[in-house]
């Protein structure tokens, strides 16, 4: 894993750039449902979800 690194506005220069990929996961939906009390089906029930125009 990439360490995040701080750095002072006053030593950015042009043409830098940093990047943070994240994976979501089962853990993350579940977090999510957590904390904004939204259990939307189509977020927890694939099978259900398979129904939707979501396909899944």
């Amino acid at each position: 894993m990439n360490e995040i690194k701080a750095i002072k506005y006053s030593d950015l220069h042009i043409g830098q750039f940093a990047e943070v990929t994240h994976t979501i996961t089962e853990e993350d939906i579940q977090t999510f449902g957590d904390l904004s009390g939204d259990y939307n089906p189509l977020h927890f029930d694939e099978e259900w979800a398979k129904t939707t125009i979501f396909n899944g």
